[in-house]
């Protein structure tokens, strides 16, 4: 796996620690906040690494799977961070850096890994099989928003669309 970087990357949301802010106005002040600084790549396929892995609840209910990848196709937009968010059934513990999930077998998680790794054994799907390989990925620039409606060009961000395929690397077996 990639060293981590000393922060996380502008794609994952801040705070490692999953502790709760200590004061209401703390709370207040951070609710204000983006959960994350937007990044622009152009679209396209890249190849990426793996970089690290999160849980999140977003819209206040829908738990979401988030990966970390970075560009290490050589370009204008090497070392960008990227992120995959997949729909997952549910969290286990606490949302946060390295969270424990669960996954429908109709899933996008569960059928890209599937094509990238094949089927998961009886563990399920194993982090550890992104480390050491390089991924071609497609991305995208997402330029609407849930409403349909035109976001501008200024606030126009980058997601990873699919992963297509293990390009180079040994992979782990379940």
């Amino acid at each position: 796996m990639l060293d981590a970087p000393k922060e996380l990357p502008t794609c994952a949301p801040p705070g490692d620690d999953n502790k709760p802010a200590a004061s209401k106005s703390k709370r207040r002040a951070l609710a204000n906040k983006p959960i994350a600084a937007l990044v622009y790549v152009n679209p396209g396929t890249y190849q990426i690494a793996f970089a690290s892995h999160a849980t999140a609840v977003l819209f206040g209910r829908a738990p979401k799977l988030i990966l970390t990848f970075k560009i290490v196709s050589m370009g204008s937009d090497f070392g960008k961070y990227v992120c995959r968010y997949y729909n997952v059934k549910k969290l286990r513990g606490r949302p946060g850096r390295g969270g424990w999930f669960e996954y429908s077998e109709r899933s996008d998680v569960f059928r890209e890994y599937c094509g990238l790794f094949h089927a998961p054994g009886p563990a399920g799907i194993l982090m550890e099989s992104f480390e050491n390989v390089i991924i071609e990925a497609e991305i995208g620039t997402c330029n609407t928003d849930r409403a349909q409606r035109q976001i501008p060009e200024g606030a126009q961000y980058s997601r990873i669309i699919r992963l297509h395929r293990v390009v180079e690397g040994h992979v782990k077996g379940n």
